[in-house]
């Protein structure tokens, strides 16, 4: 799939994700088992050698995105995100329990765009394009609003982990929000389908996060 091979590649070699940031092609069992498309592993330096942060990244242009972040939702009720079975990274090898999730994508008017600077080979227009701020905020949302839907339904360690990788995202975000010549207020996503969904889910669940009582 053309839009994966993007995302792999801006995220790989094009920062996406930060400097820290690189990604892996999920096994065949990872992607049709557990909805991972990609492995991120953070390599942060102020992380202990033994700490190992990645976030399994579920790709998606539009086809059933509500369906996706359900079934992450029921897994952190359920206490079990999952065991990537492949992890094969730089700094781990092995299997990794609950592992954080995300869904990101955009619609087919932007995937088009990316698309064609993608194959012209224009990395430097890429760079800085606002799809990599729309996903990073699609990240955010989504890491914020499971780790608090965790903590409702009493999975701690599992609210944890998306914790820790959100601070990562976050800082993320700050770092190339300053790049911006405008800033901030150069970007607007709420033209693009997928983000809205994400965004209304999320807001969604933030209702219930705040309605929900905790499990004792």
């Amino acid at each position: 799939m053309v839009f994966e091979a993007i995302i792999h590649d801006m995220i790989d070699m094009n920062g996406w994700l930060g400097d820290n940031a690189t990604a892996k092609k999920a096994s065949l069992y990872d992607d049709l088992v557990n909805g991972i498309d990609e492995i991120v592993e953070f390599m942060e330096p102020d992380t202990s050698a033994t700490t190992h942060l990645a976030l399994g990244v579920d790709i998606t242009f539009g086809t059933d995105v509500i369906n996706k972040l359900d079934k992450i939702k029921d897994q952190i009720e359920k206490g079990d995100l999952g065991v990537i079975k492949y992890l094969l990274t730089d700094t781990y090898r092995g299997e990794m329990k609950n592992v954080p999730k995300a869904v990101i994508g955009c619609d087919m008017k932007n995937l088009n765009e990316i698309t064609k600077f993608w194959l012209e080979g224009k990395k430097k227009v890429l760079a800085q394009h606002r799809a990599k701020f729309m996903i990073l905020d699609q990240i955010m949302m989504q890491l914020n609003n499971f780790a608090q839907y965790a903590e409702k339904v009493s999975q701690p360690v599992i609210a944890g982990g998306f914790n820790r990788v959100l601070k990562i995202v976050e800082k993320i975000w700050d770092e190339e929000l300053v790049k911006l010549p405008g800033g901030e207020k150069d970007l607007s996503f709420s033209g693009d389908r997928v983000y809205n969904t994400i965004r209304e889910y999320c807001e969604e669940l933030n209702k219930e996060n705040l309605q929900t009582p905790v499990k004792k």
